[in-house]
């Protein structure tokens, strides 16, 4: 599959943040990865490693046909579309949702990854997502970014999905990193905030491709604020990972 416009290069990656009364930065890629964070409850910077060619992350609509399993043009929803620009914990609201969308080709199974710091007291869920260009009760719009701009409607579908964390432990009833996986992630460097230590969080079960052809599957981001998320001077880091099997 050609990509003419906006082909993903290997190894990239985005940052997008924003916030009304919190900042939330996420980075988002389609790679197995680790991340480094800064001590001053920053990204400094992050490396990722064996990109797969044919697994990329995506920020809503794309083209395509289900009967033939083919991408019917060369435009995607690049990941830097994906907005968090409406966040407000001060509001009623409970949670926000937003919608991404995993794509490729030749791809049987793959698990998607979370890793985020706990700065801020946010919690995430994932959800499989339909979509439709019909309005509905609790889904979300994303607006395209073409030339005639439409606008598609995303809603979960069932329970969250299934996951684990890798690394966590219960402080005081806070959930937090414990150091199995901190060499991984500042190798010996050791001064490091408990809030600034990443949880690592995967799929218990394998996430669907198609392994004859181009496919396309959407999700939803749920942030949920909680009651605790009441500072404002404070960065949350979220990074969500596709990794191929």
């Amino acid at each position: 599959m050609e990509e003419k416009n906006k082909k993903p290069k290997k190894n990239t990656f985005a940052v997008i943040s924003a916030g009304y009364a919190l900042l939330l930065a996420i980075v988002l890629l389609a790679t197995s990865v680790y991340a480094w964070f800064a001590v001053g409850k920053r990204l400094i910077s992050y490396a990722p490693v064996a990109s797969p060619v044919s697994l990329f992350i995506g920020a809503g609509h794309r083209e395509f046909d289900d009967v033939n399993h083919q991408f019917t043009d060369d435009h995607f929803e690049d990941i830097r579309y994906l907005y968090f620009n409406g966040i407000d914990v001060t509001a009623d609201a409970d949670h926000y949702d937003y919608v991404f969308c995993i794509f490729g080709k030749m791809v049987q199974n793959y698990k998607l990854q979370l890793a985020y710091t706990t700065n801020n007291q946010f919690s995430y869920s994932l959800y499989h997502a339909t979509e439709s260009t019909v309005a509905s009760e609790g889904a979300t719009a994303y607006i395209t970014h073409t030339d005639t701009p439409q606008t598609y409607y995303y809603s979960p579908t069932g329970a969250a999905i299934a996951g684990s964390f890798l690394n966590d432990r219960t402080v005081l009833g806070e959930t937090l990193a414990d150091s199995t996986l901190h060499s991984d992630t500042y190798g010996a460097y050791s001064n490091v905030d408990k809030y600034v230590e990443p949880l690592y969080w995967q799929t218990t079960n394998n996430e669907t491709g198609y392994l004859r052809g181009d496919f396309i599957n959407y999700y939803i981001l749920r942030v949920w604020i909680n009651d605790k998320a009441l500072n404002d001077r404070e960065t949350d880091v979220i990074c969500i990972s596709a990794k191929a099997f």
